[in-house]
């Protein structure tokens, strides 16, 4: 059994560790962060005296050129001979003016894949011990930074570092050409929690209402972004109002003395919010703050059913009104590009007249209605 643990143990370390290639860090981080972690990567296993060259990294399609200078290619460059010149007399690094000099007389550009023969053909015309290249490429929602030190001696292989750059990183992002991105997403989820109830009764319908009434509240919800910060959200969510309350009937006619009765009855809450998110992933990670506002709609379903140990049970129609919304939510994403996120969220309600029952008599106004609801949730983030 042991055997059988250890190599399975074994084969996931491959899996996750392909040969040759080192990731400096798992999490999605910015770009410059990663071609820091990367280097200091680097920094430690590379033999300290060495030489080293950085030649241009190839980098996506979509990527700014000016005047033929591919610009993140050239920022990446740049960023590394800065931090291995910091590492003197660790390692000496080869000036950009001699660099541009031996490219031209290759016939190389100071961007794009190279081939191991001519990576070693820079550095003995540089007399550098390490050719420093590599790419950035994208990956599901995100992108990955690989650097690769190429060795200009036989036979010898030192391994890659990489890093995982976030899709949303700003600077990154200046480098792209977005063109034809799309500037909205959408987003599914569902939540349920307990949502308790207090009810106002009307002049209508006398008593002592006995509250909080607690109620158990499944919803789904679908939201459409316009940007990381406001998404528009409708939900759809099952309310159980259950009004119970009790009083004195002063009356000269046949019923009268001490009573108890109740209502009734099942609705679905549709929201229509505004969702405001912040989100700020190099100082708070995974984690967002959220606040929405907007108003809800009451859909009766079936009849409301009443009881009364003096007036017996009956069984009306009802209407609801149109009520208001707002909340505040704290949630945490991750997954690739962060699509995944579970939610923990609190809700007030309110409705802006009362719920009233119907029959051929008339109208009669029953109740306000207003909802404190607590609830956690899990949110899928659909975007191309």
């Amino acid at each position: 059994m042991r055997k059988v643990l250890a190599i399975v143990c074994f084969v996931c370390f491959l899996l996750v560790l392909q040969p040759g290639q080192v990731f400096a860090q798992q999490k999605a981080v910015s770009l410059n962060q990663a071609i820091t972690e990367s280097a200091k990567y680097l920094f430690e296993h590379l033999p300290e005296g060495s030489t080293v060259a950085v030649y241009g990294f190839s980098t996506p399609d979509n990527t700014k050129v000016e005047n033929g200078i591919n610009l993140l290619s050239e920022h990446i460059v740049e960023e590394l001979t800065t931090l291995f010149s910091r590492e003197r007399p660790r390692f000496t690094t080869v000036n950009r003016q001699r660099m541009e000099i031996v490219t031209n007389e290759l016939n190389l550009h100071l961007s794009g894949d190279i081939s191991e023969e001519t990576a070693k053909s820079i550095g003995k015309a540089t007399g550098a011990d390490f050719v420093i290249t590599g790419s950035v490429r994208r990956v599901g929602r995100e992108y990955r930074l690989t650097i690769s030190p190429i060795t200009v001696e036989e036979n010898e292989v030192f391994p890659s570092a990489a890093a995982i750059i976030r899709e949303d990183d700003t600077q990154l992002n200046s480098f792209l050409i977005h063109a034809d991105k799309k500037n909205y997403w959408f987003s599914l989820g569902g939540r349920a929690g307990v949502a308790s109830h207090f009810f106002t009764l009307s002049k209508d319908a006398t008593g002592e209402v006995d509250n909080p009434s607690i109620a158990f509240e499944p919803t789904i919800h679908a939201a459409l972004h316009f940007n990381k910060f406001f998404a528009v959200q409708t939900e759809l969510a099952l309310s159980v109002d259950k009004v119970s309350y009790s009083g004195i009937e002063a009356s000269s006619g046949a019923k009268s003395g001490a009573y108890n009765a109740s209502f009734e009855s099942y609705s679905l809450r549709m929201p229509l919010l505004a969702r405001f998110t912040y989100a700020n992933p190099e100082k708070l990670g995974g984690f967002s703050f959220g606040v929405l506002a907007g108003i809800g709609f009451n859909i009766p379903l079936g009849a409301m059913q009443t009881q009364s140990n003096l007036y017996g049970d009956g069984s009306y129609r009802f209407s609801m009104p149109v009520g208001y919304v707002a909340g505040a939510n704290v949630g945490f994403s991750f997954g690739e590009g962060r699509r995944h996120t579970v939610f923990s969220d609190i809700r007030f309600s309110g409705d802006f007249a009362k719920t009233a029952i119907h029959d051929n008599s008339g109208t009669l106004a029953l109740y306000d209605r207003n909802t404190l609801s607590f609830s956690l949730g899990y949110e899928f983030t659909i975007r191309e």
